[in-house]
């Protein structure tokens, strides 16, 4: 019999070391500064570095390929999420009979379950978000938004309820923001109407703990530091792309080892619309590589500058720039294959709308 078991129980396997990466700018003591209420390792002006995008080694698209997969879904506001050989594909439909989740053999090609369906009932869903864990018997964590329940994908492919995420007291989580819950620790997204905040959530005694907060420019509300967070556990590091700034944040997951990489204008166009310039649409994270989508131009289906597939190593380290087909609108990055020269996309104007996309690059 399944029994929903208390979070404070959860025996995942995140591991947030406090320590540092080696050097002798880790060695080096951090200064700190607190940001609605949460001390964050203060980001030393030397960590940003000024690069332009012809400095990119050239990569190739060698093919992008559509997965054969029947599954035609009305809201394209998704998100694909890998673990070995499964592909999770979260998103949101709003109509009865709809599945929020569904998890497809990377093997097969085939629907192996759909989960969370769209209503009001007690046993529905109408939003949830993919929470990443380590742990073997569990694929997935969902957390359930109406009552910020959390449940577990089972390995014969069940939705199973699994405890509640507890009260933070004086922290506002964004409703985006949890990316990987173990060790009774979870890597989060502080919210603030004056910007963003990376962080760790330690859930036994609810305490918060800072890694790196975005607010450059005075005046700008947390709308303008939209973005996307990468994240890999056994390096220990984190990437932050933004949406209006052309700019991209590494560092270790205790904040150390920290770099900026910033492009062009460094400022913002205005500090009272969305009309933006817009970058970075997507961030994601493989093994040995950081992926971005970059886009530099007034409005978001405007061809005329280009659409692009960035890729980093987890130091920052520039590897490689793929031009994407001015005829794919591939606006979301999905996930990475083990080997990183495999890479799932979604592109919009498709009805079958994963793409398995082989890379090239020197």
């Amino acid at each position: 019999m399944r029994k929903s078991i208390s979070l404070f129980s959860l025996a995942l396997a995140l591991v947030l070391l406090a320590g540092c990466r080696g050097g002798a700018a880790s060695e080096e003591p951090l200064q700190t500064e607190i940001f609605n209420g949460i001390t964050y390792p203060r980001v030393p002006e030397r960590a940003v570095e000024k690069r332009r995008k012809s400095e990119f080694p050239k990569g190739k698209i060698k093919s992008i390929e559509q997965l054969p997969i029947d599954l035609l879904i009305e809201h394209r506001e998704l998100r694909l999420f890998k673990r070995g050989d499964y592909l999770l594909v979260q998103h949101l439909e709003f109509r009865r009979g709809a599945y929020l989740l569904h998890l497809i053999s990377l093997k097969t090609n085939q629907v192996l379950a759909e989960l969370a369906p769209w209503g009001d009932g007690p046993d529905d869903f109408t939003d949830c978000r993919v929470i990443e864990t380590t742990d073997p018997d569990k694929l997935f964590l969902i957390r359930r938004f109406w009552d910020n329940k959390l449940f577990y994908i089972s390995t014969d492919y069940q939705l199973v309820p699994y405890g509640k995420l507890p009260e933070i007291p004086n922290v506002r989580l964004s409703s985006d923001g949890m990316f990987h819950l173990g060790s009774d620790s979870l890597l989060c997204l502080f919210d603030s109407g004056e910007g963003e905040g990376v962080g760790v959530i330690h859930l036994k005694d609810t305490t918060a703990r800072g890694i790196t907060h975005f607010h450059f420019a005075p005046g700008a509300g947390s709308y303008f530091y939209l973005g996307n967070l990468a994240y890999n556990r056994e390096k220990e590091r984190l990437a932050w792309a933004f949406l209006y700034f052309d700019q991209i944040f590494f560092s270790d997951l205790d904040g150390r080892n920290a770099k900026m990489i910033q492009y062009g204008d460094p400022q913002l166009r205005t500090l009272s619309s969305s009309s933006n310039t817009m970058y970075y649409y997507d961030c994601g994270g493989g093994e040995n590589y950081v992926y971005t989508i970059h886009q530099h131009s007034e409005n978001e289906r405007d061809h005329r500058d280009g659409r692009y597939l960035e890729q980093y190593d987890w130091d920052g380290n520039l590897i490689a720039r793929y031009r994407i087909p001015d005829e794919r609108w591939m606006m979301y990055f999905g996930c990475a294959t083990e080997d990183d020269h495999v890479v799932y996309m979604v592109d919009y104007d498709q009805d079958l709308f994963i793409h398995k996309v082989t890379l090239e690059w020197e």
